[in-house]
């Protein structure tokens, strides 16, 4: 249940981590309501990865679905950003799963419903309940 908080105010509460790296005071954010429901189906929670050869990742999603993502484009573009820190082979080796998304040490992590969907063809939206 603490997860599905999480996912639902993950705005805002990097919002107030940006808030505190700056020294100010962060914002409320409406407390964990036993009764409210959750989104606790979200079939894009990584369960499993695994680095393959090539910059390429072996995932398996919470609702079974499973396949393989190529990031060599993502990595080795003109305008990689953070991504560039995966062209070293040990790094990208180091990849695990933190709250149901793919992560590295050096702070890159990917959108897991954006790999659900690239795999699945799916919205990831419409699948939640």
């Amino acid at each position: 249940m603490v997860e599905e908080w999480i996912e639902l105010h993950r705005e805002e509460l990097r919002e107030n981590w940006d808030l505190c790296q700056r020294n100010e005071s962060p914002k409320r954010i409406a407390p964990l309501n036993k009764d409210q429901k959750m989104y606790t189906e979200t079939p894009w929670r990584v369960t499993h990865v695994r680095p393959l050869i090539g910059k390429t990742l072996e995932v398996e999603f919470k609702d079974g679905a499973k396949g393989s993502i190529d990031l060599n484009d993502m990595i080795y573009s003109s305008d990689a950003g953070v991504f560039v820190a995966l062209q070293n082979d040990d790094e990208f080796a180091r990849v695990y799963i933190e709250h149901g998304a793919v992560t590295w040490p050096c702070g890159v992590d990917l959108a897991p419903d954006g790999m659900w969907a690239k795999i699945t063809g799916k919205d990831p939206f419409a699948a939640t309940p």
